[in-house]
């Protein structure tokens, strides 16, 4: 299988050559390349404040990472010309998965740069038919929010089974959904049927012997995963079994919001005949993962691995491939991982308290009054 067209590819000296053709850019590079400050009562002076970290790399012209700022790379100043065809890239292609205006920010933001980009995005967003087309609308009252918060990666994961859906080729009808609630880390897995053993094979061999055995797995209350083959292999293993209430998806928020989200940028891509959504599950988790996580603050990939992932727009413009690397001395001192979980679990409290606020002041929740409550009153 090849990877989908990465339409609007630049080649390498595209770049150079349109920011260079551009009017503000090719003065500030001429400007840079002379060694001259920007002149008084000039259209440039909206760059006085970035000046000083406009720099020219190679025929590049770049911004450098801002001191307080955690970019581990320059980011190339973008051309008015060039900015729909790299939004497309980043936001259009199954590799990009139409997400929403904060994940495309946080895209563009490692890369990028250009005056007003920021609101670019949301424009960018807010015309994009496909991305409004799968936007839903609308919540359902229900009680108080209860959360749940885990501390550690891999410590809670949750298991979803998705189907049935069109058959493939391939003889495919469900995806099981497997997602870590501390990273977000999600993959999905097609598979041709929901039996048990299945289930438990691709629970035992891609994610136990990938990642570790987690300490609980939740779950809904579905035939396999109620089964005794299923209980048994939780045994074998040591991992607490928990469930979601009967006919309540809604305790189980994590792989829920998931579900749409896959559903939803699959159903962007796949062919009319829908015979091949199981060829573009792992292209579009690629891009789900290398997504900036609202309830974290950093994409799942990062809270695993300790760094951004590669995408194919940063080899395609090859943004950030010189002055990068670490020596293992560095990496070790720089701690990166560990500073990374801290920054997590700080950003994810405040989160899940955002969250229960903002449920519970748009829910309704009609408290029952009973008998007893009626006399205490009178």
């Amino acid at each position: 299988l090849s990877p989908p067209e990465l339409t609007g590819a630049l080649v390498d000296d595209e770049i150079a050559q349109a920011q260079r053709q551009d009017i503000e850019l090719g003065q500030l590079i001429e400007l840079k390349e002379k060694g001259l400050v920007l002149p008084e009562d000039s259209p440039l002076q909206k760059y006085t404040r970035l000046w000083p970290q406009l720099q020219m790399k190679g025929s590049r012209l770049v911004r450098l990472p801002p001191a307080n700022s955690d970019a581990a790379s320059p980011q190339v100043v973008l051309p008015r010309s060039l900015i729909p065809k790299v939004l497309s890239q980043l936001h259009s292609t199954p590799t990009g998965g139409h997400l929403g205006v904060q994940k495309l920010q946080g895209k563009v933001k490692d890369c990028f740069f250009w005056l007003g980009w920021f609101h670019d995005v949301q424009k960018w967003c807010r015309e994009c038919t496909d991305y409004a087309s799968q936007k839903t609308q609308g919540r359902t009252p229900c009680a108080p929010l209860q959360t749940c918060m885990v501390l550690r990666a891999y410590e809670r994961v949750a298991l979803y089974v998705l189907g049935p859906l069109p058959e493939t080729e391939r003889k495919n009808k469900y995806i099981l959904v497997i997602g870590d609630y501390f990273s977000k880390w999600t993959e999905a897995f097609p598979l041709p049927n929901q039996e048990a053993l299945t289930i438990a094979k691709i629970l035992v061999e891609e994610w136990v012997c990938r990642f570790g055995t987690p300490r609980s797995i939740h779950s809904d209350q579905g035939r396999s995963f109620e089964s005794a083959l299923f209980r048994e292999t939780c045994q074998l293993l040591n991992i607490h079994k928990t469930r979601t209430s009967s006919y309540h998806p809604q305790s189980d928020g994590l792989v829920e919001q998931f579900n749409r989200t896959l559903l939803s940028m699959l159903s962007l891509f796949v062919e009319d005949n829908q015979l091949n959504w199981d060829l573009l599950v792992t292209y579009v988790m690629m891009a789900y993962c290398s997504s900036v996580h609202a309830s974290t603050g950093f994409t799942p990939y990062k809270v695993v691995f300790g760094r951004e992932m590669v995408l194919p727009v940063d080899i395609m413009l090859d943004v950030g491939a010189e002055g990068t690397g670490l020596s293992v001395s560095e990496y070790i001192m720089s701690q990166t991982l560990s500073i990374v979980m801290e920054a997590v679990k700080k950003h994810q409290v405040k989160a899940i308290k955002t969250t229960k606020t903002t449920s519970d002041r748009l829910n309704v929740f009609y408290k029952h009054t009973t008998h007893k409550d009626l006399k205490q009153k009178n």
